[in-house]
């Protein structure tokens, strides 16, 4: 068996994600792999849970300080989704004032949502050929019967 080609690319290029400047330094974020979307979906989940446990909804945030205490619990009991979802060190966003850490998290949910469009596009165009194969295919199947 051939041996099999690893990919030699630069992820800065293929993956160029978007700046987030926080004083003087510049953080690109970028969007995540395939292991990290199903890391955070199931830490966010827990994290959407706790929420719950405290009486915050993706309704009522804002209310009161709700806000507040939601990015109180991410950052205490959460901060590896920040961490993994940014790149930025968890005793980083830690220190950070709460506007920055939730422009870092705005920036990161846009860059995986342009990428999961992208995702999309390119798996139903995937859909969409291997439904006109097994059709191709089905068509053939057809014809070989009614030959007979």
């Amino acid at each position: 068996m051939a041996e099999r080609q690893r990919l030699k690319f630069d992820f800065d290029e293929l993956f160029p994600g978007k700046p987030v400047t926080i004083g003087s330094t510049t953080v690109i974020i970028r969007p995540l792999g395939i292991k990290g979307i199903s890391s955070i979906i199931t830490q966010f989940n827990a994290f959407v849970d706790e929420l719950a446990k405290i009486g915050i909804t993706l309704d009522n945030y804002q209310e009161g300080t709700n806000l507040l205490k939601a990015a109180t619990l991410l950052v205490t009991k959460f901060p590896d989704v920040l961490e993994e979802a940014s790149n930025i060190h968890k005793d980083d966003l830690a220190r950070l004032p709460i506007e920055h850490v939730v422009l870092i998290m705005d920036t990161v949910v846009s860059v995986n949502i342009e990428s999961r469009d992208t995702l999309i596009k390119n798996f139903e165009s995937l859909v969409t050929k291997i439904k006109g194969l097994k059709k191709t295919q089905t068509s053939k199947k057809t014809q070989k019967k009614s030959r007979r």
